[in-house]
């Protein structure tokens, strides 16, 4: 009978992968993930969307916001975001061709936006507060 001894670089390999499983997916929870898009003043952002990006998995969850201003996130075909620390890019609603913003375009940046976010084990019910735009300045 023969019998079957690992190389050291074989080893290598599987532990890479086993340690590449959960940041891929694989085997990883979803946590339910629900919140509201608010501005600074209270009122809530009416439509649009919002994207959580993983600071360190390489994955993202998203979610479109209502006129409520309320929103559920989607990871592929499930509801809800692995657990971890999050960049939340928020994108109001799209009001047309030479139209203003309707959130401040810093939180559309994926590099640029103050946003952040930890989703934990169990609910994570979440508000989420933004500023307007700054106002379009008149022509002279």
């Amino acid at each position: 009978m023969t019998r079957f001894t690992p190389s050291p670089r074989r080893l290598a390999l599987l532990a890479a992968c086993a340690l590449t499983l959960p940041i891929a997916g694989c085997g990883n929870s979803l946590e339910p993930v629900t919140g509201k898009v608010v501005y600074d003043d209270g009122s809530p952002v009416q439509g649009g969307s919002v994207t959580f990006n993983s600071k360190t998995k390489g994955v993202n969850a998203s979610g479109a916001i209502a006129g409520d201003g309320t929103f559920a996130l989607k990871f592929g075909d499930g509801q809800g975001a692995p657990a971890g620390d999050y960049k939340v890019v928020v994108v109001g609603k799209d009001t047309g061709y030479g139209n203003p913003p309707t959130v401040d375009e810093v939180y559309g940046d994926p590099v640029k936006t103050p946003l952040t976010q930890e989703i934990v084990a169990g609910k994570n019910d979440v508000t989420i507060t933004v500023k307007r735009p700054p106002a379009a300045k008149a022509p002279r």
